[in-house]
């Protein structure tokens, strides 16, 4: 529930203390207090904060109910009343408004941004790892060459093994494939 543009601090804590009661839930005096003022309005907030001489915050409920009868009837008698004050504090409500809706779209950009990456690099993980696994079922080259230049199937010699059989036809190469690969369907 929300203080209206027009509407006086008075005004407001009773359509909130009617609302309250209507609703028929019970919360302790610090939660009504704090439900209480965040319907209050931004300007209005830092004036009872001024006039407080602190943090409105920590008053008791009670205290905060004779401050916001207090701020309405003096504002009617110095003949401002609640209209010039709507005025102002619409525009920098709207403005206020529109700030924190760049702020939320610029916020919700940066996660999506960031969901990307930490996705991408956590496919990049998984790729590392696989063929970190698959290293000594591919030997690489001792030769250095670049990655996209070089074919798995190059190395005819397992270095498994001491024997110098074929990668195709090494049977500790293919007992090892076998048990990876069932090590892994077990985890899976």
């Amino acid at each position: 529930m929300t203080m209206g543009s027009d509407e006086s601090l008075e005004d407001y804590e009773e359509r909130f203390q009617l609302n309250y009661k209507r609703v028929g839930c019970t919360l302790n005096p610090e939660s009504l207090k704090l439900v209480l003022l965040r319907g209050v309005q931004e300007d209005l907030l830092e004036t009872l904060h001024l006039l407080v001489g602190g943090d409105i915050y920590q008053l008791s409920y009670e205290d905060i109910n004779t401050i916001f009868r207090n701020h309405s009837r003096a504002a009617i008698k110095k003949g401002r009343g609640i209209q010039p004050i709507a005025s102002t504090s619409s525009s920098n409500s709207s403005i206020k408004g529109e700030i924190r809706n760049m702020l939320e779209d610029f916020k919700s950009e940066m996660l999506q941004a960031l969901a990307m990456q930490m996705a991408t690099l956590h496919i990049k993980r998984k790729q590392e790892e696989a063929e970190r696994d698959f290293a000594i079922f591919f030997p690489r080259c001792t030769r250095r060459h670049p990655r996209n230049e070089f074919s798995l199937n190059s190395i005819e010699v397992c270095s498994v093994c001491d024997e110098n059989n074929s990668t195709d036809k090494c049977p500790s190469l293919l007992k090892l494939k076998v048990v990876y690969q069932g090590a892994k369907g077990v985890t899976k």
